[in-house]
């Protein structure tokens, strides 16, 4: 019984030899962070602070840089649906009614008798396909409570990647030029058909 015994005590794997001590996995995990709290003692505690930053940080001293202006009306980023209280998604754009789709047909020369659905639907892609790559797009949004409107898309609130497409001034020079208007963009409300 003896010999079973200490064969089994050898052929097991031992446990400490399978798992890294406690103290060495947390020095590992909190490696970096005293890293950097080094990094920090070391910048306070010099005496001339050399930043090449152009921040207002205490090291350096330097004025902050300007905020950035916005010229025109920023909403906050819609919500989802089940959050309370609810923010719409709402785009930044030109929106254009039906007799405006129709003007632009009739000033650019793309008036046919092909039928109003399809000549709206014509109409709607020339002007898209003047506008350049990635920023094609088109959401329907009513202009007022009766007129619902085709909104040629600058910028949205959906996220902040897309609210920052409002200050894109080239974007908004070739929309006035493809459309023939002076008018700036405006926000809209997504209207789901």
């Amino acid at each position: 019984m003896r010999t079973s015994n200490s064969s089994r005590k050898s052929t097991a794997p031992s446990r400490r030899s399978a798992a890294p001590p406690a103290n060495l996995l947390l020095l590992f995990l909190l490696l970096p962070n005293l890293l950097l709290l080094l990094a920090l003692m070391q910048i306070s505690t010099t005496s001339k602070p050399s930043c090449s930053c152009a921040c207002a940080c205490a090291s350096c001293g330097a004025p902050a840089p300007a905020p950035v202006q916005y010229d025109f009306p920023i909403v906050p980023l819609c919500t989802p649906r089940r959050v309370r209280p609810r923010v719409p998604l709402m785009v930044f754009g030109y929106a254009l009614s039906i007799d405006d789709i129709l003007a632009y047909g009739e000033r650019n020369g793309l008036i046919d008798d092909s039928g109003l659905l399809n000549l709206i639907f014509v109409i709607e892609r020339k002007i898209c396909a003047k506008m350049p790559d990635g920023k094609r797009f088109i959401s329907n949004v009513r202009k007022s409570a009766e007129v619902l409107a085709t909104c040629f898309v600058i910028a949205s609130n959906r996220n902040s990647r897309h609210l920052k497409g409002v200050n894109d001034r080239e974007l908004i020079k070739l929309m006035q030029e493809i459309l023939g208007t002076e008018s700036l963009p405006q926000w809209y409300e997504v209207c789901p058909i």
